[in-house]
């Protein structure tokens, strides 16, 4: 978003954030919009207290999908593009 020179929301929800930048033109795959499902996961390590019980599925699917985003996000910050 910064690199779109759009501002964003102070918020936990990839989905939004996701959808966002996909309003302004940025290419969003399907295994990027998987990201959304790991919105739940900001608030369970903001307040451990909260009962949110993972499988392991659950666990190696979202360091899966951390994974995508974060080769995703080092592509986009190698590239020379304006907004």
């Amino acid at each position: 978003m910064i690199l779109r020179g759009i501002e964003f929301p102070y918020i936990h929800d990839l989905r939004l954030l996701l959808g966002t930048l996909e309003a302004s033109g940025e290419a969003i795959g399907p295994d990027l919009l998987r990201a959304g499902n790991l919105s739940r996961y900001a608030s369970a390590t903001r307040y451990p207290f909260a009962d949110l019980p993972i499988s392991e599925a659950e666990y190696r699917e979202a360091v899966e999908i951390a994974g995508n985003v974060v080769s995703w996000a080092e592509s986009l910050c190698g590239e020379s593009r304006s907004p």
